[in-house]
């Protein structure tokens, strides 16, 4: 994470959202450690509650995730964060989306990151995905204290498709009985590492929050309850409280670069210009 993005981070919050106005912060990052130093843990320290969602798909640094540490590094930060919220119920690993994919011409080559299977369940040879590293992942961020694991299969929107493709690779999206096979390997693995799983928005299982009301009340030191209802504008299965997105992409590009973003990332080789201080990039 880019210095001026802390920066601009810590300058919202101060400005809009100082730590007597808010309930709790949700913070999801591929940056962990970026939360355990200045500017943002003395700001963090303020605030009544903050639970954050730590980002581990195992396909940092690679073409997929071009600019994202590896899942090594990330996962060392858990503890510390543990320590910064002040609880283990407050701290998330999202092993998501779960990725599968082969080259646009399939031609036996390597895969574009190391360890990652060949096959996928109703598509044969050549299909490459993340999900092989699940299990060591959900198992090794329970070693370190978390307890609760959420995940997806990554959504085939036109622009994550068009961008794979510029990029040699093809999505392949898994449905019916693949689909079903794939969800029922990764309820397996979570039970083998001991941790809680939960969907966001996969429609053939119960509705989840990443932000949930219920959960922020519970957590809270305070007991204060948590505005409770539906977020507007967010997807059928989508379970998560109403909730104010102060890094919403039009404002915050993603320096990234992840190739199945739903949202607006940086390309790679770009790097984003810094904000005006307004919380607007120019």
């Amino acid at each position: 994470m880019p210095g001026w993005y802390a920066e601009d981070l810590v300058r919202i919050l101060e400005a809009r959202y100082p730590p007597g106005m808010v309930h709790s912060l949700v913070i999801m990052t591929k940056f962990p450690h970026a939360l355990l130093r200045p500017p943002l843990t003395p700001l963090l320290s303020r605030y009544d509650q903050v639970v954050v969602q730590v980002t581990i798909t195992g396909l940092g640094g690679s073409p997929l995730e071009p600019r994202v540490p590896p899942f090594g590094t990330a996962l060392e930060a858990l503890p510390r964060l543990i320590e910064l919220t002040g609880s283990p119920d407050r701290v998330t690993v999202r092993i998501d989306p779960i990725v599968h994919w082969r080259r646009a011409s399939v031609d036996g080559g390597d895969s574009p990151t190391p360890h990652l299977s060949a096959s996928a369940p109703g598509h044969g040879g050549g299909v490459f995905s993340n999900q092989p590293l699940f299990l060591e992942i959900a198992s090794r961020a329970r070693e370190a204290g978390v307890g609760s694991v959420k995940t997806s299969l990554v959504s085939p929107y036109t622009r994550v498709v068009r961008r794979l493709r510029r990029a040699g690779l093809e999505l392949v999206s898994l449905a019916g009985p693949a689909r079903e096979e794939v969800l029922g390997a990764l309820e397996a693995d979570a039970a083998a590492a001991r941790v809680s799983l939960e969907y966001c928005c996969e429609e053939i299982r119960s509705p989840s929050a990443c932000v949930d009301a219920g959960l922020l009340t519970r957590l809270h030191p305070g007991g204060l309850p948590a505005r409770p209802g539906k977020a507007a504008g967010q997807r059928t299965h989508c379970g998560c409280s109403p909730a104010v997105d102060i890094a919403w992409y039009s404002t915050h590009p993603c320096p990234s670069g992840c190739l199945y973003c739903y949202a607006n990332p940086v390309p790679t080789g770009r790097v984003p210009a810094p904000p005006d201080g307004k919380g607007r990039a120019p």
